[in-house]
């Protein structure tokens, strides 16, 4: 099963863009392209969308979520192998937070689209 580095969804911002409902970027942005600023305005978004929680999975707790804190403008080594879209970034976190112990086969459909994107983001 795929997991989201918290890396990943403090790195990866929302751009601006009138084509996402739920995120602050346009969903069909590569990942490879977001510059600073967009990466700043994606951990805000998935800060405020995603705060942190506890969760406990087979007697570990763990904080799962964002802290606008912790945001990061560095968009980081995205490798080129990633073709992810900010919507697939942000269905990934959508699905890992509401399922943080992978009970199902949510979080791992959702997230297969990151793949090839490492763990930098």
């Amino acid at each position: 099963m795929t997991r989201v580095a918290p890396a990943l969804a403090l790195a990866v911002a929302s751009a601006i863009g009138c084509d996402s409902p739920a995120g602050a970027l346009n969903a069909n942005i590569e990942l490879i392209d977001l510059d600073t600023q967009q990466i700043g305005q994606e951990c805000q978004y998935l800060a405020d969308t995603y705060p942190q929680v506890q969760a406990t999975c087979n007697g570990v707790t763990t904080v799962i979520g964002q802290n606008v804190a912790n945001c990061n403008t560095s968009s980081g080594d995205v490798p080129t192998t990633c073709t992810a879209t900010v919507g697939q970034f942000e269905d990934c976190v959508s699905a890992s937070y509401s399922d943080p112990c992978g009970s199902g086969d949510t979080v791992s459909k959702a997230c297969q689209a990151l793949d090839g994107c490492g763990s930098a983001l």
